[in-house]
């Protein structure tokens, strides 16, 4: 094997291999092929680094380069597109905070009760859950009114069923459509002078080339209704795209809000990375909040139920005194 890649036509082609396949991810064409390879491009830049020592054994010095360089390049790319903050601002004196935990409950058909008690250990003001069937609605309704007696459900057998649970008030509620897909948007008390306005959506993968039409067009409403609604706003929901694809950037330059994920590497709530797992649940907030923390959730029978933020109203004075 060695002396197969001592070969200098063999060298060269696998280093334009290597840089091609860096390329398709950054540069990803409208072929949804590579796109979906392209969500997985965190597992790339691990395949690159795993690569450069395989080079380094072989005493392959130039592959061993070649392979540092695009794992570089692509942490580069994708610390660019998620353009989160690594680390939290501090939290500021007599701002009004809110956590909000999102949860998408298909993957805990098999244990109500564990899903129960995680999505209830988060003690969160405000509670999405997506993919609600009539079952849940019951289950959830049950468990969870007592702490959260302000709630509104819909129910359905599709994919989209959806409910919110608030410890406060919503301020006011509505259901918007694209095509027959439901979105919320509301509004819940912050204090008494501010409303925290919100849009809780559930888009559709991009299965083929019309769903990936279907996607974008979606996205591009979303963000009109983040447009027209009041500030401050969080945006959140299951999109079905990754925070590097340009789907989601193109979303966050029409709307100016930002990624609460923080790094490009999903976590348990633990702490421990994973890159098994390609994050498609997104919060966005706008520039007059802050996001003080960001974690994934999951149980014992699920790698992934959901994710929470909690985030605070920006004090300016005191806010923009330490960015200086």
């Amino acid at each position: 094997m060695q002396k197969i890649i001592r070969n200098s036509l063999v060298n060269f082609v696998l280093s334009a291999v290597l840089l091609s396949g860096v390329a398709l991810v950054i540069f990803s064409p409208e072929y949804l092929v590579i796109k979906w390879g392209a969500n997985y491009a965190v597992r790339i830049l691990f395949g690159y680094i795993g690569l450069a020592f395989l080079f380094l054994i072989l005493g392959q010095k130039r592959l061993m380069t070649v392979s540092l360089f695009s794992a570089a390049a692509l942490a580069l790319f994708l610390k660019v597109m998620t353009g989160s903050e690594m680390k939290p601002p501090e939290k500021t004196k007599d701002e009004p905070v809110i956590k909000l935990a999102h949860f998408n409950v298909n993957n805990a058909n098999e244990n109500f009760t564990s899903a129960i008690n995680t999505i209830l250990s988060t003690d969160a003001d405000m509670i999405s859950v997506h993919e609600v069937t009539p079952q849940w609605d019951t289950v959830l309704l049950n468990n969870l009114s007592q702490t959260y007696p302000h709630y509104f459900s819909m129910p359905s057998m599709d994919l989209f069923g959806m409910m919110l649970f608030s410890k406060s008030p919503f301020t006011y509620l509505d259901t918007v459509y694209y095509k027959e897909i439901p979105s919320v948007v509301g509004g819940v008390a912050l204090s008494e002078e501010h409303t925290l306005h919100f849009i809780d959506s559930h888009t559709l993968p991009a299965l083929n080339y019309r769903y990936y039409d279907r996607l974008k067009e979606h996205l591009n409403q979303i963000a009109e209704y983040c447009n027209a609604m009041g500030k401050p706003l969080l945006a959140f929901g299951d999109y079905h795209t990754v925070p590097w694809s340009n789907e989601i950037a193109e979303f966050r330059t029409k709307t100016g809000l930002a990624d609460s994920r923080r790094g490009f590497t999903p976590t348990f709530p633990h702490g421990t990375s994973t890159v098994f797992e390609v994050p498609i649940d997104h919060i966005f907030y706008s520039p007059d909040l802050k996001c003080l923390g960001f974690s994934a959730v999951s149980t014992l029978y699920t790698n992934h139920l959901g994710i929470q933020g909690t985030f605070q109203l920006k004090n300016t004075a005191e806010d923009v005194e330490k960015e200086n």
